[in-house]
């Protein structure tokens, strides 16, 4: 009986695509490392407050965040150096070492978090649930971030399938969706995005549902329809517009037009009315990088130099010039849109490559055109309303970006992450449905061959992308403090390239051995080393003390220079006024010539030292 019931479940085409998401997001759990996913730091810092009793942020020397336990602190900064440098891999027992961390929740330490202090606790509510029990039970810092993953894309998916039992039109397009690698990337991770693209999904599904099947709307549809519009508010306001998806219902259905905009105007209400107070509660905790404490706000996640305040003063005083500007930069932000809307994984990490955009593109387009056995269809007066609903969202999503990310008057707007539209696109999509193309039996093998292909792609990136996969083996290293004048002046030739000989070195005044480099405007450069016959998979690995936070190493592959990077990762240790910083590089491919030195951008007087270079080869 059970294996019959269970075959019957998986006859089901949606059934089927669910239990398949189930099992390709836990994948994802495991293959994306801790906090790689944008703001899930600052999210799981959040999450904490609000697990503790804490609704409201700690604001205190012009600082926003709150207190955690060092530990939280300890686990997610071990990964704080993979998120921007996409050259910079993760060896095999960095996650195996972080098990141990203890949590001892008693010694805490403040955190900035001033993008997430500020969200609602709707955002979190599972995850709050699961971080309580994970305190309660003294687990670790991994095993409690890694409870709180997997419970929030239970939730999501829980809501998925939700999603699936009400829509009456277009699963296997909206299948296609749920399987994008940006969607499951970012909804299988610790996220508020989670919540909103649960919500907005389930609130389009309900109203078509009701829209194309139902005779009549229940006071108890009513009711699930505010209810979910009030979490919507409460999530995220700039999704707030897709209330007006409302107007999809013939007003018969309803039991006329009074009724209906009775309905619709109280959606309005509780909807805006949910998100006006939670924003009245929380706007004095608002402080602008331009309010903000100096020593932090360019090291927290802040727009630089934004006010949202005097920006919307500006975007009042200068209205068409705004406009201008939305304009302009929704077209040159056009490509990184659509290219995010299918995969920017990581810190914008790695994008898919425009072959797998395009075919992605390719795919969704033949399921939102073909018919697939649909027998209720959207009129042009309803695809009007979707375009209005998508229009609005989309000037809320711009002006969101502008106020909170921008400087007060700036001509570009940015950034727009493709993901931003997750929960919005589906509707997008749902303009091209028509019920005379329709679609082949290879339908089905189309889909999956692509979700396999798609699935199995973006696996190999990601353990690409995120891991170091051979072993390595140390064959040369070389420490710059322990050398005199005479060795590092002159250029001379080691076994794997050559040390360029340097004319800015400072020397002890008692000894011939050097203590570092002064870096100018005039010469901005130090130690530099030329690599030779560089293997894909070998390792660079760099020290130093510096006096200024614009020096930095640079790799730079010769002679094509594809792969230039200059980065640092600071360990926020000082001494003697000097910042202790490293960094990694492992090569994507054989390159001729890598040469690798310290660069520093500014006009300031800066010095470095104690700078020490290991090299590794893939074995």
């Amino acid at each position: 009986m059970n294996q019959n019931l269970l075959k019957s479940f998986l006859s089901k085409f949606e059934n089927l695509v669910w239990v398949a998401t189930l099992l390709i997001g836990f994948f994802y759990i495991i293959v994306v490392p801790p906090f790689q996913v944008p703001d899930s730091p600052n999210h799981f810092f959040r999450t904490y407050q609000l697990a503790t009793g804490h609704l409201s942020p700690v604001q205190e020397n012009n600082s926003v965040g709150g207190f955690v336990p060092k530990s939280f602190h300890q686990f997610q900064e071990t990964f704080t150096q993979f998120r921007y440098n996409p050259y910079h891999k993760m060896e095999k027992n960095v996650l195996r070492e972080t098990r141990n961390i203890e949590l001892k929740e008693s010694d805490k330490v403040f955190m900035h978090f001033p993008n997430t202090a500020v969200y609602s606790p709707i955002s979190y509510i599972p995850q709050v649930m699961v971080m309580r029990i994970g305190l309660w039970l003294n687990l670790g810092p991994y095993f409690i971030f890694y409870l709180v993953k997997i419970v929030s894309f239970l939730t999501w998916m829980v809501m998925i399938r939700v999603v699936f039992y009400f829509l009456p039109i277009k699963k296997k397009l909206f299948a296609v969706l749920l399987l994008l690698p940006m969607s499951l990337f970012i909804n299988s991770s610790i996220s508020a995005d989670m919540m909103i693209n649960g919500l907005s999904w389930m609130y389009i599904a309900l109203v078509l549902n009701s829209a194309l099947i139902r005779e009549t709307i229940s006071l108890r549809r009513i009711a699930v329809l505010l209810i979910l519009i009030t979490l919507i508010g409460l999530a995220k306001l700039v999704y707030i517009p897709i209330v007006l998806l409302l107007l999809l219902i013939p007003f018969s259905k309803f039991g006329g037009k009074l009724k209906m905009g009775v309905v619709v105007l109280l959606s309005l209400l509780v909807g805006f009315g949910s998100a006006g107070a939670w924003k009245s509660k929380i706007d004095t905790f608002y402080t602008s990088y331009l309010n903000y404490n100096p020593d932090f706000r360019d090291d927290v996640t802040l727009g630089y130099r934004a006010d949202m305040n005097l920006q919307m003063d500006y975007i009042k005083t200068n209205k068409v010039k705004t406009i201008g500007v939305f304009v302009t930069s929704y077209f040159r932000e056009f490509d990184d849109m659509m290219t995010g809307y299918i995969g920017n994984l990581g810190w914008n990490r790695f994008k898919m490559p425009s072959w797998f955009v395009l075919l992605a593109y390719c795919i969704i387009l033949i399921f939102a055109i073909g018919n697939s056995g649909d027998v209720f269809f959207l009129s042009v007066k309803q695809k009007i309303i979707l375009l209005v609903v998508i229009g609005f969202t989309t000037i809320l999503i711009m002006l969101s970006q502008y106020l909170t990310w921008n400087p007060v008057g700036n001509d570009k707007l940015w950034p727009l992450m493709g993901r931003y539209f997750t929960p919005v696109y589906p509707m997008f999509f749902l303009l091209f449905s028509n019920k005379w193309i329709s679609l082949s039996k290879w339908s089905l093998a189309l889909f999956w061959g692509y979700g396999l292909l798609a699935t199995s792609f973006t696996f190999f990136k990601m353990n690409d992308s995120f891991y170091s996969t051979q072993d390595l083996k140390l064959v040369w290293s070389y420490d710059f403090k322990e050398k005199d004048r005479n060795s590092l002046e002159c250029e001379h030739i080691f076994s794997f390239g050559k040390i360029n000989g340097n004319s800015n070195l400072l020397q002890s005044t008692d000894t011939t051995q050097i203590t570092g480099v002064e870096l100018t405007q005039d010469n901005p450069f130090g130690f530099p080393i030329t690599f030779y016959s560089l293997k894909k998979g070998d390792k660079i690995e760099v020290q130093t003390w510096r006096t200024h936070p614009e020096t930095k190493f640079v790799f730079d592959d010769k002679p094509n220079s594809n792969y230039y990077t200059a980065t640092c990762h600071s360990s926020k240790i000082w001494e003697n006024d000097f910042e202790f910083i490293k960094e990694s590089y492992f090569c994507r491919e054989d390159f001729e010539e890598l040469k690798v030195y310290l660069y520093h951008t500014s006009s300031d007087v800066a010095y470095a030292k104690g700078y020490k270079i290991n090299y590794y080869k893939a074995r």
